[in-house]
């Protein structure tokens, strides 16, 4: 016995050697990816890796799943060391981190960066909330939420897409993200696989990792205006993969897809068995018809809704989710053991939001004036190129080809003139593209687009 262990030890150490071997060679491959401007994530590199364990796996008896984990904490960690430095993908969250601390020096910016209005919660869910903790509605409730939350969710439901939920099928969670993030730590076993669109919301990855998960990331380009490639998507999923997750209008592309596309889509996770998440919190703000995962039928499904955008409560941190009974029980009973419940008096606010139909019809008309002259100004900015968004609060615009170093476009913005926008390799493999929030007063949003033209003259 003491012999064994002995080699046990010895062998660990020699992998713990191997480990730091490999990721000395994934530093220097990243050092490359970032002379070249290429992104850190390279699906076809992933797929023989995991190709290469599988048959490995097989040739010395070795479990399947335990080497696709192993491999799965590899390439996470592989990721990590070509991530550092000062070529490091920034997301949301850094940027607006970094633009606060330039403002707490006293540097005046023009904020084009966070993901949220400056619209008023409406005065109704304000109120509920006052008034429902002076009547000491303070204490632990059920993690689905209460009662009559439920119910107020299902009639919204009944009321914009005529959709009849039992109440086994929702959930009052705390904010949009964290529905995907339950739904996915539900669902995903480490080394599983997860298909996402891209260019796609930065915490859609940053969640599979956490969850020791893999992303299949699908790209779609500007030439193809955004549109999803429905057959690669089908022929990315493989024996792991557990989910698929769509965003319309997208975050950050404002690209919403037609029914038909949807369609499409709902039936490649159909025939492939697996779970597809519908994100539509944007989908009040939109010019265009949005397609909803409400109106298809699938056995496994979740539709994610939040009071952050089309209600502007953001710091409520409130969203609801809807979908297969088996799902909204797993994420109902992760609820109850992250957090036992959301604030009682919330959920009273959430109740009154959920019937300010006319705040919500208004915020979604200053959201479509802020678009329109925001494109008008873009339309006039020199070796720039977007498409006008169909829905969503967000610009993706792309820098020309003749920019000198254009994957740091937005760091020059933020450096030279004090504008501070999302770089596109936040989203994916975009290093030419950033997006632009329309979050802001309109005047905000045509002094920074103006900055951009002084900059790109």
């Amino acid at each position: 016995m003491k012999g064994l262990r002995k080699e046990v030890a010895d062998t660990t150490a020699e992998i713990m050697r191997l480990v730091a071997r490999r990721n000395d060679l994934a530093k220097r491959i990243g050092e490359i990816k970032s002379s070249e401007s290429l992104p850190v994530d390279d699906a076809r590199t992933e797929n023989e890796l995991l190709s290469l364990v599988v048959r490995e796996s097989k040739k010395n008896g070795m479990d399947i799943q335990t080497g696709v984990k192993v491999l799965t904490l590899l390439i996470a960690e592989a990721k990590r060391v070509q991530r550092r430095g000062p070529d490091a993908v920034e997301t949301p969250t850094a940027i607006m981190a970094m633009a606060k601390e330039l403002e707490r020096q006293g540097r005046k910016l023009v904020r084009l960066d966070v993901g949220e209005t400056d619209f008023a919660p409406p005065r109704a869910a304000v109120e509920a909330a006052e008034s429902a903790m002076r009547a000491k509605k303070t204490h632990y409730t059920g993690a689905r939420g209460i009662p009559e939350l439920v119910s107020a969710m299902r009639s919204f439901l009944m009321r914009k897409y005529g959709f009849r939920a039992g109440e086994e099928q929702l959930v009052a969670v705390p904010g949009g993200r964290f529905a995907i993030y339950a739904a996915l730590a539900s669902l995903m076993e480490r080394g599983g696989s997860c298909v996402v669109v891209d260019p796609s919301w930065p915490a859609y990855k940053q969640i599979l990792e956490q969850l020791g998960a893999r992303t299949i990331a699908i790209k779609t380009t500007f030439e193809e205006g955004w549109e999803p490639p429905v057959q690669k998507i089908a022929e990315s999923i493989r024996e792991d993969t557990r989910a698929m997750i769509l965003n319309y209008p997208s975050n950050p592309t404002g690209k919403v897809v037609s029914e038909k596309t949807f369609g499409a889509l709902v039936k490649v996770a159909r025939d492939a068995g697996i779970t597809l998440i519908s994100d539509e919190i944007y989908d009040t703000y939109s010019r265009v018809g949005v397609p909803t995962i409400l109106h298809h039928d699938l056995d496994d499904w979740l539709y994610v809704g939040s009071f952050s955008k089309s209600w502007a409560m953001t710091g409520f941190r409130l969203g609801f989710s809807v979908g297969s009974a088996s799902l909204i029980g797993k994420m109902v009973n992760f609820q109850a053991l992250s957090f036992t419940s959301l604030p009682e008096f919330l959920q009273h606010s959430a109740i009154a939001a959920l019937g300010c139909d006319a705040e919500v019809r208004k915020n979604a008309e200053e959201m479509q004036e802020r678009m329109d002259r925001a494109c008008e100004a873009l339309d006039r900015v020199p070796r720039l190129r977007y498409h006008r968004p169909d829905g969503g609060i967000y610009v993706f615009p792309g820098v020309a080809a003749d920019v000198p170093e254009p994957s740091k476009f937005a760091g020059r913005l933020l450096r030279e003139k004090g504008v501070t926008v999302v770089p596109g390799n936040s989203f994916g493999d975009y290093p030419e593209f950033f997006r632009v929030s329309l979050g802001g007063p309109t005047e905000s949003i045509l002094e920074g687009v103006r900055l951009m033209g002084e900059l790109l003259s």
